[in-house]
């Protein structure tokens, strides 16, 4: 899925207000208060996102900010990892009139650093390295190397 127009994606998807709230409430509940690796995992797969049956080969430190509007927009891999405040964000205002929504794909054994900000509708290729503090605007190819907040792509190979 490409990205789309944000009221297009929430006229579409239809979700009841109550579900909305318990995943955002959810979402928050797991991010700060759930210590156990396993258990926060299996929390996230639960509110939507897509995870590995495996949830251990997974590592999603806590603080680390989904989308709490489109949790079912963000799939991550086995072997990927997020560090610490990394925010994966599946919607954005493009300017005063327009709104997109778009997927977030973490291929397998990406790791991404701390305080790193991934835009919507990106993928981030396998064994891809993103150094903290990044802001990724456009795709990670296959080991790619992402440094700094310009997010400028060097490769790992």
């Amino acid at each position: 899925m490409e990205r789309q127009d944000y009221d297009e994606y929430v006229a579409a998807r239809n979700r009841g207000a109550l579900k909305a709230l318990l995943i955002k409430v959810g979402l928050r509940l797991t991010t700060h208060w759930v210590f156990s690796l396993r258990l926060r995992n299996a929390f996230y797969r639960l509110l939507g996102v897509g995870l590995p049956r495996d949830t251990n080969s997974v590592y999603i430190a806590r603080e680390v900010l989904i989308d709490d509007n489109f949790p079912e927009l963000v799939t991550i891999e086995e072997g990927a990892a997020l560090s610490w405040r990394v925010m994966l964000l599946c919607h954005d205002v493009v300017n005063e009139k327009r709104r997109i929504v778009g997927p977030i794909h973490i291929k397998r054994d990406a790791k991404i650093g701390a305080g790193t900000i991934v835009l919507p509708g990106l993928t981030i290729g396998e064994h891809a390295q993103i150094g903290a503090g990044a802001i990724v605007r456009k795709d990670v190819p296959d080991y790619g190397l992402v440094i700094g907040p310009v997010s400028t792509c060097n490769w790992l190979r």
